[in-house]
């Protein structure tokens, strides 16, 4: 899931390294195991397909796999060292590796051309005068050509900023926030008198004196009518 996610967000990288796929496979294919296995003729038995069919299938698939290798390595440390470009860091080992990598497929693509190149022959438009510097061009096309495709990815790669962009600040004005304040009233000291400064008897700080007990006097000759009255 991780190289789906790197082929989705590298789409060029990952075009290139599919273009290159094919030329990479033969030349890796033909250096590993000789030329390429060609099919029987129609009418031939069918153990000739069979063994057509095994021995494509020896020759691709190693090759395949290789090359295969080589442009997934590819596109995982273009998409890295972008990434690390655009956090303001410098990945010097990714450089290290996508470098070898891009080596890798000059490589393979200039056997490829070596092989397939054809003699390509001056139209009557050329001149004489001219005729030698066009076809030097033309035969420089077997080193030039093969170094299109990786020198687009390594331009690619390295053309991503080196600093994250700054966000843009909001020309908008803040919104403001009306506050309401209710106002507290203070706390009102009160005066304080002092008790020395008070007049004496001041109903407000002088205790009142405890009355004293009346005595009532009974005498024990007394008679009764003396001390209730006459009830009668």
């Amino acid at each position: 899931m991780s190289a789906i996610r790197h082929l989705r967000e590298q789409p060029f990288v990952a075009a290139t390294a599919v273009a290159a796929l094919a030329h990479s496979t033969w030349a890796l294919g033909t250096m590993f195991s000789g030329t390429q296995p060609m099919p029987p003729i129609i009418g031939d038995p069918l153990q000739a397909w069979f063994e057509f069919v095994i021995k494509t299938a020896a020759w691709h698939l190693p090759a395949f796999a290789i090359a295969f290798a080589f442009d997934v390595g590819q596109v995982v440390t273009a998409h890295e060292i972008r990434t690390a470009h655009a956090a303001g860091r410098k990945p010097w080992r990714k450089y290290a590796a996508f470098i070898v990598f891009a080596l890798a497929t000059y490589y393979l693509q200039m056997v490829y051309c070596a092989h397939h190149l054809p003699a390509i022959t001056l139209g009557a438009g050329v001149s004489d005068a001219h005729a030698a510097m066009v076809q030097m061009f033309i035969d420089a096309g077997v080193w030039v050509i093969p170094a299109f495709l990786p020198l687009s990815t390594l331009l690619y790669t390295f053309a991503a900023d080196s600093h994250p962009a700054a966000p843009h600040a909001s020309t908008a004005p803040a919104p403001t926030s009306v506050v309401t304040v209710t106002p507290v009233p203070a706390p009102v000291a009160l005066p304080t008198v002092a008790q020395s400064a008070l007049p004496e008897g001041d109903a407000t700080t002088a205790a009142p004196k405890p009355r004293k007990p009346r005595k009532t006097t009974v005498s024990l000759d007394a008679r009764p009518t003396d001390l209730f009255g006459d009830l009668t």
